[in-house]
């Protein structure tokens, strides 16, 4: 793989960790109508974390995710790349 094409996978990769962010949030703040703190102690993380992941700039663990999912309702598909 030459390094142009790394480079745009790597965009991709940060696109989408930003958009998955983005998401979570959404669900957090418009569905779930809790603050970082509720959702963070709910899944198993930090709330410093989950803003991370929020800001596109962090992923959630699987174990996280899984929780994330039990509380939200959303599919993991969803969840990861907003498709149902």
């Amino acid at each position: 793989m030459g390094r142009k094409r790394l480079n745009v996978a790597f965009e991709l990769e940060k696109q989408e960790q930003f958009e998955r962010g983005q998401r979570i949030r959404n669900i957090r703040e418009r569905e779930l109508n809790m603050t970082k703190t509720e959702l963070a102690n709910r899944i198993g993380t930090s709330s410093q974390f989950l803003g991370l992941v929020e800001e596109g700039k962090g992923n959630l663990v699987y174990y996280s995710l899984r929780k994330f999912r039990e509380v939200s309702g959303h599919s993991a598909d969803y969840i990861l790349y907003g498709v149902d």
